[in-house]
Protein backbone atom coordinates (compact mmCIF):
# COMPACT_ATOMS: atom_id res chain seq x y z
CA UNK A 1 0.00 0.00 0.00
CA UNK A 2 1.56 3.39 -1.31
CA UNK A 3 0.76 6.68 0.56
CA UNK A 4 0.09 9.20 -2.16
CA UNK A 5 1.05 12.89 -1.49
CA UNK A 6 -2.22 14.00 -1.37
CA UNK A 7 -2.76 11.34 1.35
CA UNK A 8 0.10 12.75 3.65
CA UNK A 9 -1.11 16.15 3.27
CA UNK A 10 -4.56 15.11 4.55
CA UNK A 11 -2.90 12.76 7.35
CA UNK A 12 -0.04 15.64 8.42
CA UNK A 13 -3.52 18.52 8.79
CA UNK A 14 -5.51 15.92 10.31
CA UNK A 15 -3.19 14.48 13.18
CA UNK A 16 -0.52 17.65 13.85
CA UNK A 17 -1.85 20.71 12.67
CA UNK A 18 -4.80 20.86 15.44
CA UNK A 19 -2.38 20.19 18.45
CA UNK A 20 0.01 22.51 16.79
CA UNK A 21 -2.87 25.24 16.86
CA UNK A 22 -3.78 24.44 20.49
CA UNK A 23 -0.57 24.33 21.61
CA UNK A 24 0.01 28.00 20.16
CA UNK A 25 -3.30 28.94 21.89
CA UNK A 26 -2.16 27.45 25.54
CA UNK A 27 0.90 28.96 24.51
CA UNK A 28 -0.50 33.03 25.20
CA UNK A 29 -1.39 31.54 28.49
CA UNK A 30 1.10 29.99 29.70
CA UNK A 31 5.16 29.94 28.90
CA UNK A 32 6.25 26.24 27.60
CA UNK A 33 9.14 24.48 28.69
CA UNK A 34 12.34 24.00 26.21
CA UNK A 35 11.54 20.67 24.32
CA UNK A 36 12.80 18.06 22.50
CA UNK A 37 11.54 17.91 18.92
CA UNK A 38 10.24 14.25 19.73
CA UNK A 39 8.89 16.07 22.60
CA UNK A 40 6.75 18.79 20.90
CA UNK A 41 5.94 16.06 17.93
CA UNK A 42 4.12 13.98 20.31
CA UNK A 43 2.37 16.69 22.10
CA UNK A 44 1.37 17.64 18.87
CA UNK A 45 -0.50 14.24 18.51
CA UNK A 46 -1.94 14.01 21.80
CA UNK A 47 -3.64 17.11 21.76
CA UNK A 48 -5.45 16.34 18.32
CA UNK A 49 -6.67 13.47 19.55
CA UNK A 50 -8.01 15.17 22.69
CA UNK A 51 -9.63 17.33 20.10
CA UNK A 52 -11.20 14.60 18.11
CA UNK A 53 -12.27 13.07 21.42
CA UNK A 54 -14.29 16.10 22.17
CA UNK A 55 -16.07 15.76 18.82
CA UNK A 56 -16.25 11.82 18.87
CA UNK A 57 -19.82 11.79 19.45
CA UNK A 58 -20.59 13.98 16.28
CA UNK A 59 -18.84 11.95 14.20
CA UNK A 60 -20.95 8.85 15.24
CA UNK A 61 -24.04 10.42 14.94
CA UNK A 62 -23.07 11.62 11.10
CA UNK A 63 -22.13 8.53 10.22
CA UNK A 64 -25.26 6.75 11.34
CA UNK A 65 -27.76 9.35 10.11
CA UNK A 66 -25.64 8.79 6.59
CA UNK A 67 -25.30 12.19 6.38
CA UNK A 68 -21.76 12.15 5.27
CA UNK A 69 -22.93 10.93 1.79
CA UNK A 70 -25.81 12.91 1.45
CA UNK A 71 -24.17 16.50 2.11
CA UNK A 72 -20.66 16.48 1.17
CA UNK A 73 -20.44 20.32 1.63
CA UNK A 74 -22.05 20.42 5.27
CA UNK A 75 -19.10 17.89 6.15
CA UNK A 76 -16.28 19.68 4.44
CA UNK A 77 -17.67 22.80 6.64
CA UNK A 78 -17.86 20.92 9.58
CA UNK A 79 -14.49 19.28 9.27
CA UNK A 80 -12.80 22.35 8.90
CA UNK A 81 -14.70 23.92 12.19
CA UNK A 82 -13.16 20.86 13.62
CA UNK A 83 -9.69 20.91 12.47
CA UNK A 84 -9.36 24.67 12.40
CA UNK A 85 -12.04 26.14 14.96
CA UNK A 86 -12.06 23.57 17.58
CA UNK A 87 -8.55 23.31 18.72
CA UNK A 88 -8.47 27.12 19.28
CA UNK A 89 -11.59 27.27 21.54
CA UNK A 90 -10.23 24.04 23.47
CA UNK A 91 -6.65 25.72 23.64
CA UNK A 92 -8.65 28.86 25.03
CA UNK A 93 -10.11 26.76 27.96
CA UNK A 94 -7.12 24.69 29.18
CA UNK A 95 -4.77 27.62 28.72
CA UNK A 96 -7.36 30.14 30.97
CA UNK A 97 -8.11 26.99 33.50
CA UNK A 98 -4.14 26.23 34.22
CA UNK A 99 -3.33 30.06 34.23
CA UNK A 100 -5.93 30.08 36.80
CA UNK A 101 -4.85 26.59 38.38
CA UNK A 102 -8.01 24.95 38.80
CA UNK A 103 -6.43 21.34 38.13
CA UNK A 104 -3.59 21.71 40.45
CA UNK A 105 -5.84 23.37 43.17
CA UNK A 106 -8.03 20.10 42.76
CA UNK A 107 -4.70 17.89 43.48
CA UNK A 108 -3.50 19.72 46.01
CA UNK A 109 -7.30 19.22 47.88
CA UNK A 110 -6.79 15.65 46.93
CA UNK A 111 -3.46 15.24 48.70
CA UNK A 112 -0.79 15.25 45.93
CA UNK A 113 1.88 18.45 45.00
CA UNK A 114 1.91 18.47 40.90
CA UNK A 115 4.57 19.65 39.67
CA UNK A 116 3.87 23.16 38.90
CA UNK A 117 3.24 23.73 35.49
CA UNK A 118 5.15 27.73 34.66
CA UNK A 119 9.13 26.29 34.21
CA UNK A 120 10.63 28.86 36.10
CA UNK A 121 10.24 31.64 38.54
CA UNK A 122 10.88 34.36 36.45
CA UNK A 123 7.96 33.38 34.29
CA UNK A 124 5.41 32.65 37.20
CA UNK A 125 6.48 36.65 38.34
CA UNK A 126 6.48 38.13 35.33
CA UNK A 127 2.88 36.38 33.88
CA UNK A 128 1.10 37.03 37.27
CA UNK A 129 2.39 40.71 37.38
CA UNK A 130 -0.23 43.13 36.75
CA UNK A 131 1.25 45.99 35.47
CA UNK A 132 2.06 48.84 35.76
CA UNK A 133 4.82 47.88 38.65
CA UNK A 134 7.66 49.89 39.95
CA UNK A 135 10.96 47.59 39.99
CA UNK A 136 14.48 48.07 41.52
CA UNK A 137 16.85 46.20 39.03
CA UNK A 138 20.33 45.56 40.72
CA UNK A 139 23.02 44.32 38.99
CA UNK A 140 25.95 42.44 39.08
CA UNK A 141 28.04 45.27 39.69
CA UNK A 142 26.63 46.38 42.41
CA UNK A 143 25.04 49.74 40.76
CA UNK A 144 20.50 49.44 40.67
CA UNK A 145 18.46 50.28 37.78
CA UNK A 146 14.90 52.08 38.87
CA UNK A 147 11.96 52.03 36.58
CA UNK A 148 8.91 51.54 35.83
CA UNK A 149 7.11 48.14 34.60
CA UNK A 150 4.09 49.39 32.46
CA UNK A 151 2.38 48.48 29.51
CA UNK A 152 4.83 49.11 27.43
CA UNK A 153 7.97 46.82 29.30
CA UNK A 154 8.44 43.79 28.97
CA UNK A 155 10.24 40.83 29.97
CA UNK A 156 11.67 37.66 27.70
CA UNK A 157 10.34 34.11 28.21
CA UNK A 158 12.41 32.60 25.77
CA UNK A 159 14.93 30.44 27.06
CA UNK A 160 18.10 31.94 28.82
CA UNK A 161 17.28 34.81 27.39
CA UNK A 162 15.81 36.51 30.29
CA UNK A 163 16.30 40.31 29.45
CA UNK A 164 14.10 42.67 30.51
CA UNK A 165 12.92 46.35 29.04
CA UNK A 166 11.98 48.59 31.64
CA UNK A 167 9.90 51.97 29.72
CA UNK A 168 10.64 54.50 31.78
CA UNK A 169 13.80 54.89 34.44
CA UNK A 170 14.03 57.23 37.18
CA UNK A 171 17.32 58.33 39.66
CA UNK A 172 16.91 57.31 43.00
CA UNK A 173 18.05 60.40 45.77
CA UNK A 174 20.90 59.05 47.72
CA UNK A 175 18.93 59.81 51.15
CA UNK A 176 16.06 57.91 49.30
CA UNK A 177 13.62 60.87 51.34
CA UNK A 178 12.38 62.28 47.79
CA UNK A 179 10.35 60.83 45.37
CA UNK A 180 12.16 58.86 42.24
CA UNK A 181 13.25 62.07 39.56
CA UNK A 182 12.78 61.05 35.49
CA UNK A 183 15.61 60.40 33.78
CA UNK A 184 15.71 63.54 31.15
CA UNK A 185 15.72 62.01 27.83
CA UNK A 186 15.61 58.39 28.22
CA UNK A 187 12.83 56.41 26.24
CA UNK A 188 13.44 52.83 28.54
CA UNK A 189 16.81 50.48 28.89
CA UNK A 190 16.99 47.01 27.88
CA UNK A 191 19.44 45.05 30.66
CA UNK A 192 20.23 41.58 29.46
CA UNK A 193 19.87 38.34 31.40
CA UNK A 194 23.85 37.97 32.41
CA UNK A 195 23.86 41.55 33.64
CA UNK A 196 21.04 41.18 36.75
CA UNK A 197 21.75 40.16 39.96
CA UNK A 198 18.33 40.07 41.30
CA UNK A 199 14.93 42.29 40.62
CA UNK A 200 12.71 43.88 43.36
CA UNK A 201 9.36 45.00 42.61
CA UNK A 202 7.54 47.69 44.75
CA UNK A 203 4.35 48.60 45.42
Amino acid sequence: MTISNFDMLFYTLAFIVPGFIMSAVISMFLPQKQEQVQTIFVRFLTFSCLNYAVWSWLFYILQRAGFVKDHPYWIAAIWVSIILVSPIVIGVIIGFASKKQWLRGILQRLGFNPVHIIPTAWDYKFYNTPTPQWVIITLKDGSTVAGYYGGNSFASSEGPERDIFIEKVYKIPEDNSQQWEDVEGSQGILIKSDMIKHIEFLL
